[in-house]
């Protein structure tokens, strides 16, 4: 006669090799099954826990364009975020240089910490415009094959070489020589205002480069890029170039990101709803047993002592404007929280 430990261990087994049994009967459905998913085996699919789901969609036609495009646009987000915290340091130095005299002993370790800030910027702003590059043009392109993607980068970037420079300038960091942009001061004539600018020594960086060229053999910079760095002025602006270069970064992955938005392939659209049925189930499936608990309370909560919590200021006052408890207030209640649309007619007419 088994013991309380050892029946606890055979259902737990039974119930492992239940899950197992289920979630590859799935995969072997989803294998063989034309594009899109038969609705049938996406209503198995969603049935199945979300781990056990996304490991069995990594058999679906779109799980690498999937995983391709997020990995993309978590990119661009971090580019973006990298790019706006560079200008912030630099915006932020300029700002306490007039406010303190940072050139008096005293001061020397903010303008030391000002100056530190502006070159972590600077070296993560050049990693996450690489990264962008490559997962762009060498992993999400490499499967969606937008004819226009080549036309429309020099479109965009231009030819005078600046993306080149960019991305070298990590390169250049990376593998040869930490590169660290030096402060000018320039005193207005009549006035105290001073202009304060963080720049790069145009013949620093080709000294540089020259170095390794006389070292392996090779440049590690293409020729676009020693191109711009040769017609440089002989202090590069860092505020004034990675600017201009966010400006065209902007118009391009505006458009790159825009098509696939617009008009996903059609293994990447299944894929997402096959992955949204999966996500819908689980949400339904917690909020089920949420108010099910809810309900049975003595005193069940009051939803509207949450809702300044959930709702912005004015969801809050839109949906306060609409007649107590009725129909129209409850569904712009679930517009504004559902943003998956999971909650469908069956769950609402149930439920709530």
């Amino acid at each position: 006669m088994k013991n309380g430990a050892d029946s606890l261990r055979w259902v737990s087994d039974l119930m492992r090799a239940q899950r197992t049994r289920q979630r590859e009967a799935v995969r072997d459905a989803l294998k063989v099954a034309p594009i899109p998913i038969p609705q049938v085996i996406v209503d198995e699919l969603a049935l199945l826990n979300p781990t056990d789901a996304l490991d069995v969609l990594k058999d679906h036609p779109g799980f690498k364009i999937w995983q391709r495009w997020k990995s993309y646009q978590a990119a661009l987000a971090l580019f973006e975020r990298c790019m706006a915290d560079l200008f912030a340091a630099i915006d932020a130095f300029d700002e306490v240089m007039r406010q303190d005299d940072l050139f008096s002993a005293s001061q020397r370790h903010k303008r030391e910490e000002g100056s530190l800030r502006v070159h972590k910027e600077l070296f993560a702003a050049g990693n996450a415009a690489h990264s962008l590059r490559d997962h762009a043009s060498y992993r999400l392109q490499d499967i969606v094959q937008n004819p226009e993607f080549k036309a429309r980068l020099a479109e965009h970037f231009g030819d005078d070489g600046l993306h080149d420079f960019v991305i070298a300038l990590r390169t250049i960091t990376h593998h040869i020589e930490m590169v660290e942009p030096a402060l000018r001061i320039t005193h207005r004539f009549g006035g105290n205002a001073a202009e304060i600018t963080f720049y790069l020594d145009r013949d620093k960086l080709q000294a540089a480069v020259e170095s390794v060229k006389q070292e392996s053999g090779k440049y590690k910079i293409n020729e676009a890029g020693r191109r711009y760095l040769k017609d440089a002025l002989a202090t590069i602006d860092v505020k004034a170039i990675y600017e201009e270069y966010l400006v065209r970064a902007s118009a391009f992955h505006s458009w790159f990101s825009g098509t696939l938005e617009a008009g996903p392939p059609l293994d990447l659209q299944d894929f997402e709803r096959c992955l949204k049925a999966n996500g819908d189930m689980a949400a339904r499936t917690m909020w089920k047993a949420l108010l099910g608990n809810w309900l049975n309370w003595d005193k069940p909560p009051n939803p509207y002592d949450h809702l300044p919590r959930l709702l912005t200021g004015a969801q809050l006052e839109e949906v306060m404007r609409l007649p107590r408890k009725s129909e129209q207030q409850v569904d712009r209640v679930i517009a504004f929280l559902d943003k998956d649309g999971a909650c469908d007619d069956e769950f609402a007419a149930r439920h709530i």
